[in-house]
């Protein structure tokens, strides 16, 4: 099951806007990590 859920989320926050995809990582409570088309990486929560 765990591993069905991940696969869900990484494909929602894949065709998801850049904004709509982190705030639904932060809503969610998400560990997320994405690059732009930019090559900018976006990290929730934030890297230290």
């Amino acid at each position: 099951e765990s591993c069905m859920l991940a696969d869900a989320w990484a494909t929602a926050l894949l065709v998801s806007r850049r904004d709509a995809g982190l705030a639904l990582a932060r809503r969610r409570g998400l560990t997320a990590f994405l690059v732009d088309t930019n090559g900018t990486s976006h990290a929730v929560p934030p890297l230290a």
